[in-house]
């Protein structure tokens, strides 16, 4: 499912494998709800490793896909130190494979087990550190987790990822924009990446409908959580908003057509 970068009306991505015959909707998630999604995974024995692999490769397919044409200059991929840089890491070597140019800026020694692992596998494919002239820049630095201003080595790798947009590259965002709240939409000026393309996963993240300045345009990646129990909040979209209107006569008239609730706003207008 794909949000476009002007705010304008989503649209479904038709036969993308992103989306399966029987999708109905997109749900709305706070990073909390998010997190109980994977661990419910995990509970039905999806093993959490397993998710982040799919999502690395969903992510790349996804780069593929919409970058074809830019990928013989390289990739450069940011990896923190969180999950979101084992899917970093993932997606790296998934590239790679497939020959695309990939340098690798990593900030240091990934803190979960299935970070490190991910990373473990990937360095096989020998990643030297970006030279500067990737015209698409990965950001996998921080997760939906991240609470408060970036700080230190993060935050100069925000800095970096911000020099390289403005230099012309095509930065795509992991999950959120690095730097921003996955709640609220808070993005701290100057120390939030800012992309073009933000590939989220599983659900979309309240925050990201708010930071639109921050997102670009967002793409909702399906990577196999399951029936999606829990969080009801759905996004409204044309098909959902005309799925709740009753047929109208021709004769209708405004004192029979009910009441209406008008919830306004524009880009950076939530």
């Amino acid at each position: 499912m794909t949000v476009p970068a002007n705010g304008a009306t989503p649209f479904a991505a038709g036969s993308h494998p992103a989306f399966p015959a029987a999708w109905t909707g997109v749900r709305v998630t706070t990073a909390a709800e998010a997190r109980a999604l994977d661990d419910a995974a995990a509970a039905r024995g999806i093993p959490p490793r397993a998710l982040m692999r799919v999502a690395g490769h969903a992510i790349a397919t996804e780069i593929a896909r919409r970058y074809a044409h830019r990928l013989a200059r390289g990739v450069a991929v940011y990896a923190g130190y969180g999950n979101n840089g084992g899917d970093a890491w993932v997606v790296a070597a998934a590239l790679a494979a497939s020959g695309v140019p990939v340098g690798v800026r990593s900030l240091g020694e990934p803190k979960t087990a299935d970070a490190r692992a991910e990373r473990d596998e990937a360095v096989r494919h020998g990643f030297a550190t970006p030279h500067g002239g990737e015209e698409i820049v990965v950001d996998g630095l921080l997760g939906v987790g991240a609470t408060g201003p970036a700080r230190g080595a993060i935050a100069d790798a925000i800095a970096e990822i911000r020099a390289r947009r403005a230099q012309g590259a095509t930065i795509v965002s992991i999950d959120v924009p690095s730097g921003v709240n996955a709640d609220t939409g808070e993005g701290y000026g100057e120390r939030c990446v800012q992309a073009h393309c933000t590939l989220t996963l599983g659900t979309l993240k309240r925050g990201l409908l708010v930071a639109r300045g921050q997102s670009g345009a967002i793409a909702v990646l399906d990577i196999g959580l399951g029936p999606l129990d829990g969080p009801d909040t759905m996004l409204a979209d044309g098909r959902r908003v005309r799925a709740q209107l009753p047929p109208m006569p021709v004769s209708a008239h405004k004192g029979i057509r009910g009441k209406v609730l008008i919830v306004g706003g524009a880009p950076g207008m939530a």
